[in-house]
């Protein structure tokens, strides 16, 4: 059972004895008014006996007023006397309704209800315990039963009032029951939020302490980095893309020191320490500069930013006092984010007086804010829902720092907007200086606004940016990786990681990282989380959903390094995780073996695919092995008889020579036969021709082809399959000839089959050469590929056939050894008529050209 706070502990007796202390004040009150008043009901119900129940209830009002007394005039009563003035009462009372009773007709008078009426009403007012309220209730009842007795009385009447007496007695033994567990209840939960509260202060100091603290130690590094920095940029000439992004790491870091000055003015804010610096100030001037400088910013996003004055700046001269700095903090965090949150249309910044007041008026037409949040877009670390995950970027204390700083001026903000169609945010502060301590105010005039921080700031944002177009390199790596983030410095320190490796692509959202995946094929990905458009999350959920992109490596780029984010981005496909900041030699390690990774794959893809084509073959094989062996074997066994029988004379000698030379013949072909069969699987060894080098690829073909009319003559087809050869290559090409058999195997095979159900079947191989190509073109005379499957034939385990016939690895297995021999494959699409395979291989790898001997 919870009990933080025990019944007996001090705290809850003090409460109770209180508690008890106003209760036992207003039951006697009650008391001392309503016995009196029962007197009319004496005189009408009991006329004859109204003496006597005159003085009865005289004597308990006197008791009554006795107790109160004692009650009102101790200076410290404890709980125990308490609780013996209300026992007092209570047998007072029920003693003297119950003497009525005896007085009336005993156990037939209604005064019974009296008893009753008072046992609920103690119960319910006293802060007794249930076993108080039970002796209580009980030795009342007693009471009852001794005094209303009279030798009139029936039996029946005593029944039925005790019936009663008892309900309520029960009634009142739960009633103090659940009002004694409620108090003790209310109690703990109000002890346990005290206890909360005073733990949330401590907290909430020791929060602002921290950050305080952490503020000040994070300066000191930052702005000492910042002029490394700045420094080394100056001294050391560097090329152009790597000056940017030392300009970029640079304003990063004086954007950094700037959220961490703001974390500063927030919590000197909350703690009550945001001072003052009172001067005159040029109001006018300042908004005006600062809109000026904006200006650049805003024209970047193709937004129009003006400012209108709608006062002279003399009516305001040496009547407007501020905080310089603050007012420039004011500015920049409203008009900053009117452009971050607009991406069409124009931002007006206006100034006019009002009641005594200034007011800074900015209306923008942005996405504006949805209603039910208006009133807590104020509060720190707070942004509005309708900006997803990462559209705009911010800590959240923009608005909050802009609402402290009015106030500190004795102004106020006000806030209107429509979802879609804008916002209006209105800063008033007050003239003069009626609201100002006269020692607080500096005797200067700022009449010329120094807003060279603001430049400072701009500045760094117009020089560090650097245009995607710019840090994307043509190359000559294979390996493509897509990069994603919204950030352009994370991209930038990415480039020069893994510049000198891969080739590099780039996006700034997921639907463009989308996009760009489908039109480039990258090897593999990394992908920021928090982006706008597109989050990582449902970039990466596009990408595994897609048929064509669902198995290229994905690697999440976060700043969030807790466990639970981690596992959602497992759980919806990502391969790797990569937190930032990240280190350069984790990202090209992670990065490697992932590659390494889906490179192996593929080969076993491939190797399945082979013994997938060589299981097939085998009975094919080993049927045409075993016929000329067979045939051979047979004309072998017959030669001797043969060489005998002419040693003998005994037949006729030109026909047993005749036969002799048959026999012979037919050894001599079986070996042959073999002979081509054993050449035709050799060059589909692992063992055999590893390396890259020049081959006639007409032998490949060939050599294909042997081991398709192999299949052929041991499936016995109905209809005879005819090649048709135009061999027009005169050089070698650079392969791996095991692979390339490959390839012809499985596109010669699919041609043979696709041409059964004709009644004469077809297959036209061709070969040219294409100024450094070698041209490869396959056809056979089937019925074509349907048009809707065109654009998956080359996916893995996509298949049209039986499952006995085919594994869908085919295809895609040769499109991956072709382009690991930097050539092409496609599917002629002209005709839908027949089929025909287009490959392109390169004919000079860093090698002479060599000629067909």
């Amino acid at each position: 059972m919870e009990k933080p706070i025990t019944i007996r502990s001090f705290a809850f007796e003090e409460e109770t004895r209180q508690f008890a202390y106003n209760r036992m004040k207003i039951i006697l009150m009650i008391t001392i008014v309503f016995v009196p008043l029962f007197n009319g009901l004496d005189y009408i119900m009991a006329r004859e006996s109204f003496r006597e129940l005159f003085t009865l209830r005289l004597i308990n009002t006197i008791e009554n007023l006795i107790l109160l007394s004692a009650l009102l005039l101790a200076k410290k009563i404890s709980f125990t006397a308490i609780k013996f003035i209300g026992w007092i009462c209570f047998i007072s009372v029920c003693t003297m309704i119950s003497y009525m009773c005896h007085l009336l007709g005993g156990y037939s008078s209604t005064y019974y209800a009296g008893v009753t009426l008072a046992i609920v009403v103690f119960s319910l007012f006293m802060p007794w315990k249930p076993l108080h309220a039970a002796i209580n209730c009980l030795i009342i009842y007693l009471i009852y039963i001794i005094l209303a007795y009279q030798k009139t009385s029936s039996v029946n009447y005593l029944i039925n009032n005790s019936y009663f007496l008892l309900s309520s007695i029960t009634i009142g033994i739960a009633s103090s029951h659940f009002n004694y567990q409620l108090r003790l209840k209310e109690f703990n939960n109000r002890s346990s939020l005290e206890k909360a509260n005073i733990q949330l202060k401590a907290l909430d100091q020791a929060k602002t302490r921290f950050f305080t603290n952490l503020t000040h130690e994070f300066r000191t590094p930052l702005v000492s980095l910042s002029t490394l920095l700045q420094m080394i940029g100056e001294r050391i000439s560097l090329d152009s893309k790597l000056s940017v992004f030392l300009k970029s790491s640079s304003a990063s870091l004086d954007e950094m020191l700037e959220n961490i000055n703001d974390l500063l003015s927030k919590t000197k804010s909350d703690q009550g320490f945001l001072q003052m610096n009172w001067a005159v100030i040029n109001i006018v001037e300042l908004v005006s500069k600062t809109v000026e400088i904006f200006k650049p910013i805003a024209a970047k996003k193709n937004l129009h930013l003006r400012f209108k004055n709608l006062i002279g700046s003399s009516t305001l001269q040496k009547k407007f006092y501020g905080d310089s700095f603050k007012l420039k903090k004011i500015l920049n965090n409203i008009i900053n984010n009117a452009i971050k949150y607009t991406q069409k249309g124009q931002i007006e910044v206006s100034l006019h007086t009002k009641d005594n007041k200034v007011i800074i008026q900015i209306k923008d037409s942005g996405i504006g804010i949805p209603k039910d949040e208006l009133e807590t877009i104020f509060k720190p670390f707070t942004q509005a829902s309708n900006n997803t995950l990462r559209d705009v970027k911010g800590t959240g204390l923009g608005l909050s720092i802009v609402k402290d700083f009015a106030e500190a001026h004795q102004g106020k903000v006000t806030i209107k907007s429509q979802l879609n169609r804008g916002t209006q945010l209105s800063i008033e502060l007050p003239l003069g200086k009626e609201h100002i301590e006269p020692h607080q105010i500096e005797t200067k005039v700022i009449d010329d606004v120094n807003i060279e921080d603001l430049t400072k700031i701009t500045d760094a944002f117009k020089n560090s940016e650097i245009k995607l177009s710019e840090l994307t390199q043509k190359n000559s790596y294979s390996t493509k990786l897509l990069l994603v983030d919204d950030n352009i410095q994370v991209l930038q320190a990415l480039y020069f990681i893994l510049k000198d490796d891969y080739q590099l692509n780039f996006a700034q959202d997921g639907e463009e990282a989308f996009k760009k995946s489908k039109k480039i094929k990258p090897d593999l990905i990394i992908s920021d989380i928090m982006m706008p458009n597109k989050n990582g999350y449902e970039f990466l959920q596009s990408i595994r959903q897609d048929y064509e992109l669902k198995n290229i490596p994905l690697i999440l780029l976060t700043a969030k390094v807790d466990i639970e984010s981690k596992l959602k981005g497992l759980d919806k496909g990502a391969n790797d995780y990569i937190s930032k900041p990240f280190n350069i030699l984790e990202v090209k390690s992670r990065i490697k073996n992932l590659l390494e990774h889906k490179k192996l794959e593929r080969e076993l893809l491939q190797n399945q695919e082979q013994l997938a084509s060589l299981g097939k073959l085998i009975s094919g094989v080993t049927h045409e092995i075993m016929n000329p062996i067979a045939y051979a074997k047979s004309a072998a066994e017959n030669i001797p008889y043969f060489l005998q029988a002419l040693s003998e004379n005994k037949e006729d000698k030109t026909k047993i020579e005749k036969q002799l030379a048959i026999a012979l013949d037919n050894v001599q072909d079986g070996i042959h036969r073999v002979s081509e069969v054993i050449h035709a699987i050799r060059l589909l060894s692992p063992s055999e021709h590893q390396d890259l080098n020049f081959y006639d690829i007409h032998q490949i073909i060939d050599a294909a082809l042997k081991i398709i009319q192999v299949n052929e003559k041991s499936s016995e087809k109905q209809s005879k399959l005819n090649i048709h050869r135009n061999y027009q290559l005169k050089d070698k090409v650079p392969c791996h000839p095991r692979q390339l058999s490959q390839v012809f195997l499985n596109l010669l095979t699919n041609a043979a089959q696709a041409s059964e159900q004709q009644m004469t079947r077809h297959i036209w191989i061709s070969t040219s050469q294409d100024t450094d190509f070698a041209k490869i073109s396959i056809k056979d005379n089937g019925p074509g590929i349907p048009q809707e499957y065109q654009n998956k034939i080359f996916h893995p385990f996509f298949t049209t056939k039986t499952p006995e016939k085919g594994s869908g690895l085919g295809l895609y297995i040769s499109k991956q050894i072709i382009n690991e021999h930097q050539g092409t494959i496609e599917l002629d699409k002209s005709t839908d008529e027949n089929t025909e395979f287009k490959l392109l291989i390169p004919l000079y790898k860093d090698r002479k050209k060599e000629k067909v001997a």
